[in-house]
């Protein structure tokens, strides 16, 4: 994996992620993106060719506006070339137990992570 997008509304927390991310010998560099409408938009320029596609997308499940779900659905809708191309997992430091059935139960899902990110997790991801 070379290319991670990175979206939470929490800039410390992208901040922190995005460092460890870059600390593993997997990834090359991480674009983080701090709301769904600024997810989109970025998604609309890969589609448009003006980036390439991501090998990684890290979606927060809570944020403000539009949910990590409701994003998931709306990027599924718009760009559905995402499923199967790339590995899609839901963020969050929630414990309860429907978000990460619901996280794993999504279409576009390649799992669930809990946060804070650690090296342990995100070795799962690169396997």
């Amino acid at each position: 994996m070379k290319h991670i997008i990175l979206i939470d509304d929490d800039s410390i927390s992208n901040f922190v992620n995005s460092q460890l991310l870059l600390q593993t010998r997997f990834v090359e560099d991480v674009k983080s993106i701090e709301s769904a409408e600024e997810a989109i938009e970025h998604f609309e320029k890969i589609k448009q060719g003006t980036e390439g596609l991501p090998d990684l997308v890290l979606v927060d499940i809570r944020m403000p506006v539009m949910d990590g779900f409701t994003l998931a659905e709306e990027l599924l809708q718009r760009f559905p070339e995402l499923k199967g191309n790339v590995l899609f997992y839901f963020l969050s430091s929630s414990l309860d137990p429907k978000d990460e059935e619901r996280s794993n139960n999504h279409p576009l899902s390649s799992g669930f992570l809990r946060k804070p990110l650690s090296k342990a997790y995100l070795e799962q991801v690169f396997r």
